[in-house]
């Protein structure tokens, strides 16, 4: 087994304050990784808007992370959740999304939590009390021009995440439970 002197993958992987995990390179699963305490802690809370400061252990491949940054939520006629992350007054794509919404009879409940001292939020399908969207896992980086937000996610069925403009609302990706 090469030492980590010997492998650019792990110099470049640490230098990111990233995990690297030689056993996982037998697997499908990434080698290198952040770790469990990475992304924004929350400072303060001002009504729905909760004031995030970015934590200085791990940094962002495409340039330094943004802090302070907000979340807030919002429920659009009932049905709808609106979830925010940013900053006021950034630059926002001009697209022409649909703002309306139509009554589906669920409604979703939004719980933040700091166990861990990094800040994660889930959404919950209050009908069920099925999960279907947990942040739990860490590594929020808002960056210039790179955000992500890494999530356990409760089904393949995913729409509407990010501002973007595509054919189907749908997130086209591979998901494996």
């Amino acid at each position: 087994m090469p030492s980590a002197m010997e492998n650019p993958e792990i110099n470049q992987c640490h230098s990111y304050g990233c995990v690297f995990d030689v056993y996982a390179i037998r697997t499908n699963a990434p080698a290198c990784y952040y770790p469990v305490r990475s992304g924004y802690i929350q400072m303060a809370t001002n009504g729905s808007t909760i004031t995030l400061q970015k934590l200085p252990t791990v940094r962002s491949p495409y340039g330094d992370n943004i802090s302070p940054i907000y979340f807030s939520t919002e429920m659009i006629e009932g049905t709808t959740l609106n979830v925010r992350i940013g900053l006021d007054g950034r630059y926002e794509p001009r697209l022409l999304l649909p703002r309306g919404s139509f009554n589906t009879g669920e409604s979703f409940i939004i719980e933040q939590s700091n166990v861990t001292g990094v800040f994660s939020f889930k959404v919950i399908r209050q009908s069920t009390g099925k999960t279907i969207w947990d942040t739990s896992i860490g590594g929020l980086m808002f960056a210039d021009q790179y955000i992500q937000i890494a999530a356990f996610i409760g089904s393949s069925f995913v729409y509407g995440v990010g501002e973007n403009v595509q054919q189907r609302l749908s997130v086209s990706e591979t998901i494996n439970h």
